[in-house]
C-alpha cells in the first residue's frame, strides 16, 4: 500500500523522495543525485531503472509502463512523468 500519493506531490517532494530511495537502494551518495542527474552518469543501469520503478511505485502508487522506463534519461524525466507532465 503507497505511502504517499504521487498526484499530490510537488515536485521538490518528489525529487526529495527519489533522492531517498536511491539513496537506500543503490547505496549512493546523496550529493551526487541532482534533478538533472542522468542515469548513466550514476552507474545505474536498465535493471536499477526497474527497481527504482518498484520502490516507486510501493512509496506512491505509480505504475512505469516498460516504455516509460527505456525514456527517461535524468531523475528531472521521472518527476514530469509521474507529475503527468511528460506524455507517456
Amino acid at each position: 500500500m503507497p505511502k504517499a500519493d504521487a498526484q499530490s506531490m510537488s515536485a521538490d517532494e518528489l525529487f526529495a523522495l527519489l533522492r531517498r530511495i536511491m539513496v537506500r537502494e543503490f547505496d549512493l551518495a546523496e550529493e551526487r543525485i541532482q534533478l538533472d542527474s542522468d542515469f548513466e552518469g550514476l552507474d545505474l543501469d536498465s535493471i536499477d531503472a526497474v527497481d527504482l520503478a518498484v520502490s516507486v511505485e510501493e512509496e506512491v502508487g505509480f505504475q512505469f509502463d516498460t516504455d516509460d522506463l527505456a525514456q527517461l534519461v535524468t531523475l528531472r524525466d521521472v518527476v514530469e512523468l509521474i507529475r503527468g507532465e511528460r506524455s507517456r
